[in-house]
């Protein structure tokens, strides 16, 4: 089964007053059909941007993500690539969701980048695509990736920055296609501002057809099966993916795990003064708390990640 990402109590609660389905028993074989399908549409997705990438840093690092959510963004599935973006894209609809819930059109697609909204780091891209089924929005389509150069003070990643506007062009929420529509000046106006236009234009465009074409083939397992039944089989392995990570941890004895403390070079700016990371495991039952303290205080340049996006999926 594709990964899933466990809801917080916080989540499950949301989840329940958006639900636009009803729950009903699903048979152990169609369940198990239904896993299958999503496990291959989220591999699937990913292809797409693989293959149709222009920058190295997606379509050779596989610096990307790509999978199915529900209308709250949580994981339905996702492509098993780099690992820094398992999990991260649900940051991303929360960012989205903030300006555009309720706004939603088939047709829509949305880019969105900003980091103290959801994305991992400004580079990363994020592609949103609304689902809908007989007229309701049911969930997402979405997938991100790193592309070459955002425009910013430097060239490709910066890092000796004075704030993330100085990163480069942030992409808040932004409906490149409205309702079907495409912006050409707003996508112009984004490719005039950054130094690999071409690479970027084609990136972009994989962007939207990797989520595309996951939009494509969750509307055909919906026709196939029922919105009740996906979604209640969705639930389920996002059950079971829980028992079997409690299961696991429950196999650790109790107690505090303690790793060498490592070390980064420096933080892009003070060159050879090189920051702590300190990193505590604390396993109590099935539950399990990392503990940071002690590591470098926060840096005044982009070597900072958000919280949301880079640090919670993570972990």
């Amino acid at each position: 089964m594709a990964k899933t990402l466990m809801p917080t109590d916080g989540v499950s609660l949301a989840a329940e007053a958006n639900r636009t389905w009803n729950t009903v028993e699903v048979d152990p074989i169609t369940l198990r059909v239904i896993g299958g399908a999503l496990n291959s549409m989220a591999k699937e997705i990913a292809q797409v941007l693989y293959r149709m990438t222009y920058s190295s840093l997606i379509r050779e690092s596989e610096d990307l993500g790509a999978g199915i959510f529900d209308v709250n963004g949580r994981e339905l599935c996702e492509s098993d690539s780099t690992p820094m973006h398992c999990g991260s894209i649900p940051a991303y609809i929360r960012g989205v969701n903030r300006k555009l819930a309720g706004t939603y059109k088939p047709g829509d697609v949305i880019l969105h980048n900003h980091p103290y909204h959801g994305a991992a780091h400004s580079p990363d891209y994020g592609v949103i695509i609304p689902i809908f089924w007989e007229g309701e929005h049911i969930g997402f389509a979405g997938c991100t990736g790193h592309v070459s150069d955002i425009g910013g003070n430097f060239p490709g990643l910066c890092m000796d920055v004075v704030d993330v506007w100085a990163e480069g062009k942030l992409m808040d929420s932004m409906k490149i296609y409205d309702g079907g529509v495409r912006n050409d000046m707003l996508i112009q106006h984004i490719l005039d501002n950054v130094r690999t236009p071409e690479q970027n234009r084609g990136d972009l465009e994989a962007l939207i057809a990797c989520s595309r074409i996951g939009e494509k083939r969750f509307v055909e397992l919906l026709e196939k099966y029922g919105l009740d039944v996906v979604m209640s089989a969705a639930d389920r392995w996002m059950d079971y993916s829980e028992e079997m990570l409690r299961s696991r941890i429950r196999a650790i004895p109790n107690g505090s795990y303690e790793a060498p403390i490592g070390y980064l070079d420096d933080d892009g700016k003070n060159r050879g003064v090189p920051l702590k990371v300190a990193v505590r495991v604390q396993v109590e039952d099935e539950d399990v708390l990392i503990d940071l303290t002690g590591s470098n205080d926060q840096v005044p340049t982009a070597f900072n990640v958000p919280f949301e996006g880079s640090v919670l999926p993570s972990r």
